[in-house]
């Protein structure tokens, strides 16, 4: 309870509020089908529905503005290893943390946030094939204090853009080659 208390107090609340839910890859794989990357529209028998920084924010309720997140923070990847003395930690090392008896109780103010949000960022709003949470996003998630400050919409909806758009040229590819 102490630790969803932290997190319900954080600007990431609204992903609690998320229930667990299935959706079809073919479904997942028709919309990015029919997205146009090039103006972020889902098109659909001539109507659009657009996607935008705002969109992600009203669906998903993460913050909104900001300073953006644009690059590799080196130095984050250097406090995450030296913190908690891993070299590149998996995905499921932050999730055990959260969920390992032993740990909740011992697991500092500052560091339920962060491995809640490295596990939410990893597998829900910028998730991707790899194990290990992308450095990407860990810069903003050293200071847990600040992260509020940060364009986290704008920041999903340009990973959401691009692995669509990645998707789709590999799909291209694929048809192409079979051809």
């Amino acid at each position: 309870m102490r630790q969803k208390s932290i997190i319900e107090g954080s600007a990431f609340s609204s992903v609690l509020s998320f229930q667990r839910c299935n959706i079809p890859l073919s479904f997942v794989k028709w919309i990015a089908n029919h997205t146009d990357v090039s103006c972020s529209d889902i098109c659909v028998i001539g109507d659009t529905i657009p996607i935008t920084p705002h969109t992600v924010h009203v669906v998903l309720g993460i913050p909104t503005g900001g300073v953006e997140i644009n690059n590799v923070h080196n130095e984050a990847k250097e406090f995450f290893e030296n913190h908690y003395r891993k070299t590149k930690p998996l995905i499921s090392f932050f999730g055990s943390k959260l969920l390992d008896d032993k740990d909740k109780n011992n697991l500092c103010t500052e560091d339920v946030p962060r491995c809640f949000m490295t596990v939410a960022l990893s597998t829900f709003l910028c998730p991707n094939s790899d194990t290990y949470q992308s450095p990407k996003y860990l810069g903003p998630l050293v200071d847990v204090n600040s992260i509020s400050n940060w364009d986290w919409s704008k920041f999903v909806y340009d990973w959401l853009i691009t692995y669509i758009g990645n998707f789709k040229k590999e799909n291209n590819s694929k048809s192409q080659h079979s051809k």
